[in-house]
């Protein structure tokens, strides 16, 4: 095993886990009741955090095994892994935006 045939592994298991981290954020923003809204925020905002630098990593991983041979596992990851980074990135450019524009 070649550590290029690593790399595309690692890059699966953290798009997988990603997605992993999406869906317990899900699942506790529509489950969690607390009377602290703080503490919810506090949360919620640690698990999409991680799933996001979580991606955002696979996809480094990905890109550095851009020259192994395609497999369905390497393309998925680079596709989850591609989508996640590109949702944060328009996030922070919409509430960016929106920051700007009480600062104006």
């Amino acid at each position: 095993m070649s550590s290029t045939k690593l790399t595309s592994n690692s890059a699966f298991k953290y798009a997988i886990l990603a997605i992993a981290f999406i869906i317990v954020f899900i699942f506790a923003d529509l489950v969690l009741d607390v009377e602290d809204a703080g503490l919810k925020s506090i949360i919620l905002g640690f698990l999409i955090l991680a799933g996001t630098f979580i991606a955002v990593i696979g996809l480094v991983k990905s890109i550095i095994g851009i020259r192994e041979p395609n497999s369905i596992k390497k393309i998925t990851a680079l596709i989850i892994n591609s989508v996640i980074t590109i949702l944060l990135g328009l996030l922070l450019l919409s509430t960016s935006i929106e920051v700007l524009k009480y600062l104006m």
